[in-house]
């Protein structure tokens, strides 16, 4: 999580950004003449700090505060409901296929195929042009 929860603190006034390019226009107005262009991204490495697991921090999908160790499992939590959110609910049809999960469209259909003997999906069955003459 380090990687990804970074700030850029300036070495002269200890001034906090949360992105690079944050940082280059507070040196650029702050801090010109200090350093040249070519020394510009040199200057912006040695500022980039990790963010401290101890410092609150705002929960991107709810808004809630917790400290940033707390974070990464609390956004787990969100991807595992995102993710169950989006998976097919199912159906138990012990009989449909030997006991296993058969999700609600596919029991529909099966339903409604054997509803209606010789429709799928709609469609009547091919027939076979030449075992019936026509």
């Amino acid at each position: 999580m380090q990687m990804h929860r970074r700030q850029f603190v300036c070495g002269d006034c200890n001034e906090n950004h949360l992105t690079r390019d944050s940082m280059e226009t507070h040196l650029k107005a702050h801090h010109h003449g200090l350093f040249s262009e070519s020394q510009l991204p040199i200057v912006l490495d040695m500022c980039d700090r990790p963010i401290d697991d101890s410092e609150q921090s705002l929960c991107i999908l709810c808004g809630e505060e917790m400290s940033l160790s707390k974070l990464q499992s609390h956004l787990a939590m969100h991807l595992e409901d995102i993710a169950l959110f989006v998976l097919p609910s199912s159906v138990e049809d012990g009989e449909a296929d030997g006991g296993s999960k058969m999700t609600n469209q596919a029991a529909k259909l099966k339903s409604e195929v054997e509803r209606d003997g010789d429709e799928l999906y709609g469609f009547s069955k091919a027939v076979n042009y030449e075992t019936t003459g026509i």
